[in-house]
């Protein structure tokens, strides 16, 4: 089988327009997935020095500043992801944040959204949310998103494997527990951001995430 490329990962899970996306649609546990294993180690190398290497660039342009916005649920993998895709990235130009917060120049930002905080009885707006990502872009800020997709059954095994495993005990906590009451509420908000900010100069990706 040919290696695939990192233009075509991203181009699979990418929506750059809402009007017909339905999570639904895209299986937590997506089978493709899988065969990336063999590659995804050499694949992830080479991701992370080109990000390294364009992140010089961004610096030297002085021009424009990048936001990474992730979203999912608790246990999907949020700080994992962001761990190993900017860890050759230069911690003078990087910030990580729990929330929304506008950018300098040159600097990649990363904001890393909590269900709770995001979703609950609908708390994005999602037109608001659209206007804003339009104003940042016009404000020379490129915007990329990313959702990990994590079923409610994995999310499951995972809390689980935090009870049972004492140097997993800290990532627990039983606010964990009672929002997975609102599972299915804030898969219907998260569809519902997505369907309307899908753009194609700030397009979400929608990542399976039942496999690491």
């Amino acid at each position: 089988m040919k290696r695939p490329t990192i233009a075509g990962i991203a181009a699979r899970y990418r929506v750059t327009n809402g009007a017909r996306f339905h999570l639904a649609d895209i299986s937590p546990a997506d089978e493709w997935g899988a065969s990336l294993k063999p590659s995804a180690g050499e694949l992830l190398s080479d991701g992370i020095k080109r990000l390294s290497d364009l992140q010089e660039r961004l610096d030297a342009q002085d021009r424009w500043s990048i936001l990474l916005v992730f979203q999912a649920m608790d246990a999907a993998g949020k700080d994992g992801t962001i761990k190993h895709v900017m860890s050759s990235v230069n911690p003078q130009g990087c910030e990580v944040h729990p929330s929304r917060r506008l950018q300098a120049r040159s600097w990649i930002t990363t904001s890393r959204g909590a269900p709770r905080a995001s979703c609950r009885g609908a708390g994005i707006s999602a037109s608001s949310t659209g206007r804003t990502t339009k104003r940042r872009s016009r404000q020379g800020v490129i915007i990329r998103k990313f959702f990990l997709h994590l079923s409610r059954e994995e999310q499951r095994r995972r809390f689980l494997t935090r009870l049972k495993e004492a140097d997993k005990h800290w990532k627990f906590s039983l606010g964990d527990v009672s929002e997975r009451a609102h599972f299915t509420d804030y898969m219907h908000a998260y569809e519902d951001t997505i369907r309307h900010t899908s753009t194609a100069w700030a397009p979400w990706h929608v990542i399976p995430a039942d496999r690491k």
